[in-house]
């Protein structure tokens, strides 16, 4: 299991990026984190530990899922700094979401060319 924790810019807290090795599965994800949820049919997951946001892949992830478990992460963050998610002023949901999906894209080396 590879991870990656990183501070958030602007606000508390840190990010966690975790992404499985070959053999392993979220639900290995899951035990360490110590979280009681069936996650095997899952390709990524995102969840928090006091002000420590963690988003986690499995082994081969996608742009999409990373997307995806991204803006979870960004309504953990606002949910925990009560911030509300406003469609109408939506620039900072834009900005935190793309610094996630960024340092993701980083920490995985996604392969653009499939």
């Amino acid at each position: 299991m590879r991870t990656k924790t990183k501070k958030i810019p602007l606000y508390t807290g840190k990010l966690t990026i975790i992404q499985t090795e070959k053999e392993e599965t979220l639900s290995d994800v899951a035990k360490v984190l110590n979280i009681d949820f069936d996650v095997s049919n899952y390709d990524g997951m995102a969840c928090i530990d006091k002000h420590n946001y963690i988003v986690a892949f499995i082994d081969k992830t996608t742009p999409s899922i990373i997307a995806h478990e991204s803006i979870h992460a960004v309504g953990f963050i606002f949910q925990e700094h009560n911030i509300r998610m406003d469609a109408n002023n939506d620039e900072p949901i834009a900005y935190l979401l793309e610094w996630i999906v960024r340092e993701c894209h980083r920490f995985l080396n996604i392969d653009y060319s499939k």
